[in-house]
């Protein structure tokens, strides 16, 4: 388990869905302090998931939560951890966070191809 550190130090961020991803996305966070965030909790749409503690962050209920856990906690910006979120979701979120000047951003793990850009330099000696 890794301890969350309590800190008042970056932004305030709710990470938008509680499963691997987003458990992911949260070690990250904790991992690398230079990007500057706090993560409050955790957000999803799965009702069994929500009351659940994830390395010591509560899961709330996405389904009507948004509003009263981004007031609670002063959240800066929403972090979404998944793709699967269904269109109409996301942009009942988005539409929700701009109204209350919430910055939403979604994580993406990407895999890059280094075959083009790593070659070996051969170099020939006069």
């Amino acid at each position: 388990m890794i301890p969350i550190a309590k800190s008042a130090r970056g932004r305030r961020v709710l990470i938008y869905g509680a499963g691997d991803a987003g458990e992911l996305l949260l070690r990250e966070l904790l991992n690398n302090r230079e990007l500057m965030y706090s993560p409050v909790g955790f957000l999803d749409d799965d009702p069994a998931k929500s009351g659940k503690l994830i390395h010591g962050l509560k899961v709330y209920a996405g389904n009507g939560d948004l509003t009263s856990v981004c007031r609670r906690h002063k959240v800066d910006e929403v972090l979404i951890s998944s793709s699967k979120m269904s269109p109409e979701r996301l942009q009942e979120v988005l539409d929700f966070c701009r109204a209350q000047d919430i910055m939403v951003r979604r994580m993406r793990i990407t895999i890059e191809d280094l075959a083009e850009q790593w070659r070996p330099s051969i170099h020939k000696t006069p």
